[in-house]
């Protein structure tokens, strides 16, 4: 006898068959767990054993310990604005609850593996938001989650970065589904604007990338540039505002005006002279960091403290663009080293400058083929990234951290790339939602599908 031998009895079995495929929710689970079990793995097996001391981290003991934000020099000096404030208070509320040793380190560590999983996790949300098809997010997100960034980067010595790159994953996800800021009211705009001003606490280079989703909205709203024109002012109004309280500080406390951090000029003379390499570890190996930065050396230090950190760090800047002008071709191969290394990785660590390398390659596939498939507000929007966070950071000595901020926009290039190599539909919004369904349909899905009719049939075909 074939089939069920009572109905009852077949929708039991109906019932108890496993879905073939995940839900949505269920990919970004599985991706997060993924991507904290790898990041947990990891940190057990290559874990320094020493609790990190690096400036925002001193910065941060010295707001838990004294109330002050200071210390990040190797001689007392005063306030500073060597760091900016997010990541500073955030680890300083660790300290203060945890104290500053072993349990605080794990706390920290922990803080970064949540945070990069949960970035990971959310791109299949992001692909969905761009426009992009979910197999995409889901490629994207499990690359990433297998297989992070750098080792060690995203799990002992990040600090802005992955909250940055939460922050612009909403700010992008908000643009791409208002389409047009001139269609949202001023309140919406407000709110837009406070939205900025955090992340620009968070990463002040993220600047540049405001300035360039701003120009690019006002240039392709040409019926209502004038309006869409009048958000962004208000945009960027309530963006100065959030930031003018640390502002202020800054100019009360340090006796100048200055852009959230101070420390441009002794990171552009660290990186532009005549024995810097283009990486930090380039540097490290020259000696630089000993003898010229004022976070290890005492007399540099001291030079902080007589002059004031802004008179010093302005002394640097001009040393550095004096190096600059009289030392243009060796700048200028400095330079192009730095942009090399940012998207091709470094391959004095070749562990992870072929992730870089080989991401970057699929990514740019990726951007034409989004350019042919027609998702090009979403490639003009990813493009604005990748041309405008970099260019401070092609200035500066490399650090694979840099990078972090933006890589889940390049994984998802990557991820869309790959996939339509591979032969993946570009516009897959019906199948991909289809396939997300579990295959076990409720009462009243079963009911709507009985009562549609029919296809004709084409037996005789």
């Amino acid at each position: 006898m074939s089939g069920c031998e009572s109905a009852p009895r077949c929708e039991v079995a109906k019932t108890m068959q496993f879905p073939r495929t995940l839900t949505k929710r269920q990919w970004i689970a599985a991706i997060f767990i993924a991507a904290a079990a790898v990041r947990l793995l990891l940190a057990y097996l290559i874990y320094p054993h020493h609790v990190y001391r690096g400036e925002a981290e001193s910065i941060g003991m010295s707001l838990a310990l004294h109330g002050e934000f200071a210390g990040c020099y190797a001689v007392p000096t005063g306030p500073t604005a060597h760091c900016g404030p997010f990541y500073t208070g955030l680890i300083a509320i660790v300290y203060y609850l945890l104290g500053t040793g072993f349990a605080a380190e794990m706390t920290r560590i922990g803080l970064l593996i949540l945070v990069n999983s949960v970035i990971c996790a959310a791109q299949p949300v992001m692909a969905a938001a761009v426009g992009l098809p979910l197999w995409c997010g889901i490629g994207s997100g499990l690359a990433s989650a297998l297989i992070p960034m750098h080792r060690t980067g995203e799990m002992f010595h990040a600090w802005d970065e992955p909250y940055a790159a939460l922050g612009l994953m909403l700010a992008l996800t908000l643009l791409a589904r208002w389409t047009a800021l001139c269609k949202q009211s001023i309140r919406v705009a407000a709110a837009y604007g406070v939205l900025w001003g955090v992340l620009l606490h968070i990463a002040p280079g993220m600047l540049l990338v405001f300035a360039g989703l701003s120009a690019y909205s006002i240039l392709t709203q040409r019926r209502n540039g004038w309006t869409e024109s009048r958000r962004w002012l208000v945009v960027w109004a309530v963006a100065g505002l959030v930031i003018t309280p640390w502002t202020l500080r800054n100019r009360i406390q340090l006796g100048g005006w200055i852009f959230m951090r101070s420390n441009f000029g002794i990171e552009l003379q660290m990186a532009n002279n005549d024995r810097s390499g283009p990486a930090t570890d380039d540097n490290r190996k020259a000696g630089l960091y000993r003898q010229t930065h004022p976070s290890i050396n005492v007399q540099e230090a001291e030079r902080v403290r007589s002059m004031g950190e802004i008179a010093y760090n302005r002394e640097r800047l001009a040393r550095a663009t004096t190096w600059i002008k009289t030392h243009s071709l060796r700048f200028a191969e400095l330079t192009v080293a730095r942009v090399l290394i940012f998207w091709l990785g470094w391959w004095g660590n070749p562990e992870s400058a072929w992730i870089f390398a080989l991401t970057t390659a699929l990514a740019a596939v990726g951007g034409w083929l989004m350019w042919r498939d027609g998702h090009r507000h979403t490639l003009a929007m990813f493009g604005i990234v990748w041309l405008c966070y970099p260019l401070t950071f092609y200035l500066v000595q490399h650090l694979p951290r840099y990078r972090m901020s933006i890589w889940w926009t390049v994984v998802l290039a990557a991820a869309y790339g790959a996939g339509r190599l591979a032969g993946k539909p570009a516009e897959a919004e019906s199948r991909d939602s289809a396939a997300s369904r579990p295959l076990v349909l409720s009462g009243r899905q079963k009911m709507a599908q009985q009562s549609r009719p029919s296809p004709p049939s084409h037996s005789g075909r």
